[in-house]
């Protein structure tokens, strides 16, 4: 397990830029490994979360344990979404099903407050079930979105070394790898639920976040 950690933890340092690092921090796995390991290097960085779909509960605990400068954004009405739908046709979007534009739309809200440099875990949920085809979709409409508004969105997660680690683990990791992630997250201290957090512009919950 420990080259499984350093490898996540060397391929996260290599995509990191003092001074201008954005991690978009939810409270799921993907992004908790990255903004886990940028702690565990004792690096600044700066957090952006969308309220959405997330467990809020865990989301304060994160910001809370990190101690990092956090911007919340949300939540966003379907009015919300539309108007900014319809500026996303300046980046080149179509509206419409199967365009890409609904798998932008929370990335295209997200550049608008991030520094040059953001740290995302998309594209590991797809990487690691072998899901490439809809991995490819994602990276491609949300980098199209992030380079817009000039932000080299990075996937520190998708390394070769880390998958290549997770296949030298137990069958019961490379079969279920959030649950190897999960060991990171924990063995660092960051709050964490292994519950299945999907990323979600609308808010489905009833809850608000409010710091305290």
């Amino acid at each position: 397990m420990k080259n499984f950690f350093d490898a996540i933890t060397n391929a996260v340092e290599e995509w990191y830029v003092p001074g201008l690092t954005t991690v978009s921090l939810s409270s799921g796995t993907d992004s908790g490994v990255i903004a886990a390991a940028l702690h565990k290097l004792n690096k600044k960085f700066k957090i952006v979360s969308m309220t959405g779909n997330e467990d809020l509960d865990i989301l304060k605990a994160r910001h809370k344990f990190l101690k990092q400068k956090a911007s919340v954004i949300g939540p966003y009405s379907q009015k919300d979404i539309n108007n900014i739908q319809e500026e996303m046709t300046r980046a080149g979007y179509s509206l419409g099903k199967e365009t890409g534009i609904g798998i932008a739309t929370g990335h295209y809200f997200l550049a608008k407050h991030c520094s040059p440099i953001l740290l995302s875990g998309i594209g590991a949920d797809e990487y690691y079930t072998n899901n490439i085809r809809r991995m490819v979709d994602f990276l491609t409409f949300s980098d199209q979105a992030y380079s817009f508004h000039k932000i080299n969105m990075r996937s520190p997660l998708l390394n070769v070394n880390i998958a290549k680690e997770l296949g030298c683990l137990d069958p019961e990791y490379k079969l279920k790898y959030k649950k190897a992630f999960g060991m990171y997250i924990k063995d660092v201290g960051l709050p964490y639920t292994p519950k299945k957090i999907n990323f979600e512009v609308l808010q489905n919950n009833n809850k608000s976040y409010r710091k305290k």
